[in-house]
């Protein structure tokens, strides 16, 4: 099981009042959230449980499965006041500004 750098403790045992950092068994990644591991442990097994209805690629996250699912639909929320351009990334719409 993970275990708390600094209690030596298992992770579902830390205190959420001292300042842990929870360390990957597997690798040397370390993080102050617990969560993180659970999500990290994934590069590891390869589990992917986010799967796209429209073509079967599937993902770790969440977040990146609705990303990705934009490609899919055409849908592009992020857009410029006094720009045509639109964009389906909020990253790349903050790129494009750097252009103005």
């Amino acid at each position: 099981p993970d275990m708390c750098c600094c209690s030596g403790q298992p992770a579902h045992l830390g205190s959420r009042k001292v300042k842990h950092t929870w360390k990957c068994s597997e690798c040397d990644y370390t993080t102050s959230r617990h969560g993180h591991i659970a999500e990290h442990r994934m590069t590891h097994t390869g589990v992917r449980p986010y799967k796209c209805d429209y073509c079967g690629k599937a993902f770790n996250k969440k977040c990146n499965l609705d990303r990705h699912i934009l490609i899919h639909t055409g849908e592009r929320p992020y857009q410029r006041p006094l720009c045509p351009w639109d964009f389906p990334l909020k990253t790349d719409l903050k790129r494009h500004l750097r252009t103005h």
